[in-house]
């Protein structure tokens, strides 16, 4: 099962986005992140803005389905992506 959380580097000590206890990002601008189900986050980045992250074998897809739904990008549908990982680095990279 795929987790998404926010917490410090063990090396560094600095504020970093994890994925699977693997670091995604440091410093990142995602400010909260909590998960709603299984296989579906919601979150806030330090902008204001809004976004969900779902998809997976614990949603009921394939490993490689995900989606990511950010509200910055002012798109009418969510985004296919592969992986968590890549969802995340969408949203810190927009």
């Amino acid at each position: 099962m795929t987790t998404i959380n926010l917490s410090a580097s063990e090396i560094s000590g600095l504020a970093c986005v994890k994925v699977n206890g693997r670091v995604v990002e440091f410093s990142p601008a995602i400010s909260s992140v909590r998960k709603i189900s299984a296989g579906h986050w919601e979150g806030e980045t330090r902008n204001g803005y809004s976004f969900e992250i779902f998809g997976g074998r614990a949603a009921g897809g394939r490993s490689n389905d995900w989606w990511v739904d950010y509200s910055a990008l002012r798109l009418p549908h969510p985004i296919r992506v592969k992986s968590a990982v890549e969802a995340v680095k969408i949203i810190e990279n927009s």
